[in-house]
C-alpha cells in the first residue's frame, strides 16, 4: 500500500524468505532504505542505532511487546519517537499499557482537514493492496498459519504474544475489503465506544530509560 503511495519501503515478517530478509535489513542499516515494515519478528534483537521513529500501526495486546516495538528507537542515548494509532476499541489496551510503564502517553491529534485530504489515495491504495495479496495466496497462508498458532494454543491460559500482531483474519478483511469499496467494514464488531475518549494517536520515548518521558 505505501508502495502505491509513492513511498520506497520494504517489507520484514515471517513468510519472507531469509535472504529477503536480510536484504531489507541491510538496506535500512545502510540507510538507502528509510521505511521498513515489520511485523513483531523485528521488535526484538534488532540494534539499529539510526532508527528515529517507530510507528504502531495497532496497539500491541501485551503491554511487553509495546516495549520492545518502541525499544527499536532512541538507542544508545540518541533520540527518538515512538507514535501508536489509537482507536476506540484500543482504549483498555492504551490504558494497560500506560500502567504497565507507569506514564501517561502523549495525545498527539491530527488535523482532519489533511486527514480527509488523503483518505482517497490511501483508500484506493489499501484496495489495491489488498487484491494483490489475495491473487498472490499471500492472505490464504497468513490465515492458516494463523489458525495453526490458535490450535497449538488452546487450553493454556495466556495466549503466546503474536509475532504478526492481533489474530484477524487477513482474508475476511480482504474481502470486506473488497466488496465494500474505499468505506469497507473491517473485521471489529460494532460497538459502543467506551466512555473514555482516547487519543487519536500516542507517542513516547523508547523505554529503556529508567524514568519514562514523553516526547
Amino acid at each position: 500500500m505505501l508502495r502505491a503511495l509513492g513511498v520506497d519501503c520494504e517489507a520484514l515478517h515471517s513468510q519472507l524468505p531469509q535472504a529477503r530478509r536480510l536484504s531489507a535489513l541491510a538496506r535500512f542499516k545502510q540507510g538507502s532504505l528509510r521505511v521498513l515494515v515489520a511485523t513483531d519478528v523485528a521488535s526484538r534483537g534488532l540494534d539499529i542505532p539510526q532508527v528515529q521513529c517507530v510507528f504502531n500501526h495497532n496497539v500491541p495486546a501485551a503491554p511487553r511487546d509495546y516495549i520492545h516495538r518502541c525499544g527499536r528507537t532512541a538507542r544508545a542515548g540518541r533520540g527518538g519517537r515512538a507514535v501508536t494509532l489509537v482507536s476506540q476499541y484500543d482504549v483498555e489496551l492504551l490504558l494497560a499499557i500506560e500502567t504497565h510503564m507507569g506514564s501517561k502517553l502523549e495525545p498527539l491529534e491530527p488535523e482532519e482537514a489533511q486527514v480527509l485530504e488523503m483518505l482517497h489515495d490511501v483508500a484506493s491504495a489499501r484496495r489495491v493492496a489488498l487484491l494483490e495479496l489475495t491473487q498472490n495466496g499471500f492472505l490464504e497462508k497468513e490465515k492458516a498459519r494463523r489458525s495453526k498458532k490458535r490450535e497449538a494454543r488452546e487450553g493454556t491460559e495466556e495466549p503466546a504474544p503474536a509475532e504478526d500482531g492481533p489474530d484477524v483474519e487477513p482474508a475476511s478483511i480482504a474481502q470486506q475489503s473488497l466488496e465494500g469499496g474505499e468505506g469497507g467494514s473491517t473485521s471489529r464488531p460494532p460497538a459502543d465506544p467506551p466512555a473514555t475518549k482516547a487519543a487519536s494517536a500516542a507517542s513516547a520515548a523508547a523505554p529503556k530509560k529508567k524514568k519514562k518521558k514523553s516526547v
